[in-house]
C-alpha cells in the first residue's frame, strides 16, 4: 500500500509537534507507534539526502532501511533491541531479508543506547511515572492473588478456544449454506 506523504518532512514535523504538544497536555499517548513511525519518517528523510540517494533509489535497500528505523524506534521506546528486530521482521515480513539482519540488530542496539543514555540523564523518564512497592513471591502466593491470576488465565484460555471454535463452525455452517443454495 502507498500512502501518498506517509513518510514526507511535513508528517514528521506535525507528528513530533503533536506527540511533544499531547505528553505535554497530559494525555495518556502511545508511545511506541508514534517513535516508529517518527523513526522511519526520519530514515525516509535522510534517504533523500545525496550521501544517501543510491541507497534510496534501490527499492529493496529502501524498505531495509525503513525495517530497521521500525526496530531502531520500538528500542527508543522500551529499550529492548532484540524486541525492535523482531517488530521490524513482523511488520516488514513479506519482503524482510535476512541478509540485512545484522544492520537491524545494529540500528536497534543504537535506539535501546540512546533510550538508556537519555533515563541516565534524566530526560525521557517514560516509565518512571509510578512508585511499586515489591512483593515477594511468598507474599503474592499466601494473599492469594498468583491462583487468582491463574484461574482468570485459564478461564480467558478456554472462553478463547470456545470463541474460536464457535466462529470455525459459523463460517463451516454458512458455507454448507451457500452450497445448498446455490445447488438448489
Amino acid at each position: 500500500v502507498n500512502i501518498q506523504d506517509y513518510l514526507s518532512r511535513r508528517t514528521l514535523v506535525a507528528k513530533v509537534g503533536s506527540l511533544v504538544l499531547g505528553v505535554a497536555g497530559g494525555l495518556s499517548i502511545g508511545k511506541e507507534g508514534p517513535y516508529v513511525h517518527t523513526s522511519s519518517c526520519i530514515a525516509h528523510q535522510l534517504l533523500s539526502l545525496p550521501a544517501f540517494q543510491r541507497i534510496g533509489r534501490n527499492e529493496q535497500s529502501r524498505r531495509q532501511v525503513l525495517a530497521a528505523a521500525c526496530a531502531a524506534g520500538v528500542s527508543a521506546t522500551f529499550g529492548a533491541p532484540v524486541g525492535g528486530v523482531l517488530f521490524s521482521i513482523e511488520v516488514t515480513a513479506s519482503f524482510y531479508s535476512i541478509h540485512h539482519l545484522w544492520k537491524a540488530m545494529f540500528t536497534s542496539v543504537c535506539g535501546a543506547a540512546v533510550f538508556r543514555a537519555s533515563r541516565v540523564f534524566g530526560s525521557l523518564k517514560l516509565f518512571d511515572l509510578t512508585n511499586f512497592q515489591t512483593q515477594d513471591l511468598g507474599d503474592l502466593l499466601f494473599n492469594g492473588e498468583m491462583y487468582a491470576f491463574a484461574i482468570l488465565g485459564v478461564l480467558c484460555g478456554v472462553l478463547g478456544a470456545a470463541f474460536v471454535n464457535a466462529v470455525a463452525s459459523l463460517v463451516t455452517l454458512i458455507r454448507q449454506l451457500r452450497t445448498i443454495v446455490a445447488h438448489a
